[in-house]
C-alpha cells in the first residue's frame, strides 16, 4: 500500500510540473509575463553560479568576464531559463563531467551560456529540440523530462527580445548561449 501511495503521490508531482510549465508556455504570450527590475550582474551571477552547483556532481566551473555592470530584464525568467540549461547539462552528461557556466558584456548586450561535454546533439535536430514537447533523438540517457525546458527557454528569450545560440557536436558536448539587450525596451 506504501508502495502504491509513493508511486501515486510521484506521478501527481510530475503531472502537476508538467501543467505548471504548460501554464508558462501559455503566459509568455501575455504583455505581464515578464517583472522588469534591474539587476545588478556581478552578484546575479555569483547567485546563479551557486544554484547551478547543486544541480548535479559534476566538475562545474565558472567563466565570469563580467567585473560589473546592471542590466534590465526578469531576474526568475532569466535564472529559470539558466537553470533548465544547465538541468539539461546534468542529464546528458555523467557524473564528475565538465559543465561551464559564462557571463560576459558586450557593448549592448549581456551573454549566458551553459557548455558541457555531454554526448551533442546531431545537427538534424539542433533546430527542432526548441519546439514543445520535443526530446533529442537517440539519447544515451532518458531524460526524465516532458520535453518543454528549451521551450520554456526560448519564450523566456523571445519575451526580453534576445536570441538563444547553440554550438554542439556529437562525443563532444555542446554550448547553449543566452543573448539578452542590457537594457529591456517595454514599448514591444
Amino acid at each position: 500500500q506504501q508502495e502504491t501511495v509513493e508511486l501515486v503521490t510521484d506521478e501527481l508531482d510530475r503531472m502537476n510540473r508538467l501543467v505548471e510549465d504548460l501554464v508558462l508556455l501559455a503566459k509568455s504570450e501575455r504583455p505581464d509575463f515578464l517583472q522588469i527590475e534591474t539587476i545588478e550582474l556581478r552578484t546575479f551571477v555569483s547567485e546563479l553560479f551557486s544554484k547551478l552547483q547543486r544541480l548535479g556532481e559534476r566538475n562545474w566551473h565558472l567563466d565570469n568576464q563580467i567585473l560589473s555592470g546592471k542590466m534590465t530584464g526578469d531576474r526568475q525568467r532569466i535564472t529559470q531559463a539558466i537553470l533548465n540549461l544547465a538541468y539539461n547539462a546534468v542529464q546528458h552528461t555523467v557524473t564528475d563531467s565538465l559543465i561551464v557556466f559564462g557571463a560576459k558584456l558586450d557593448r549592448d548586450r549581456v551573454e549566458f551560456w551553459i557548455q558541457d561535454t555531454g554526448e551533442g546533439i546531431a545537427t538534424s535536430e539542433q533546430t527542432r529540440i526548441f519546439d514543445r514537447f520535443t526530446r533529442v533523438k537517440n539519447a544515451r540517457r532518458r531524460s526524465e523530462g516532458s520535453g518543454l525546458g528549451l521551450s520554456i527557454v526560448k519564450a523566456v528569450i523571445e519575451a526580453h527580445e534576445g536570441a538563444i545560440n547553440l554550438q554542439s557536436k556529437l562525443g563532444i558536448g555542446s554550448t547553449f548561449s543566452l543573448i539578452f539587450p542590457l537594457e529591456f525596451n517595454e514599448e514591444h
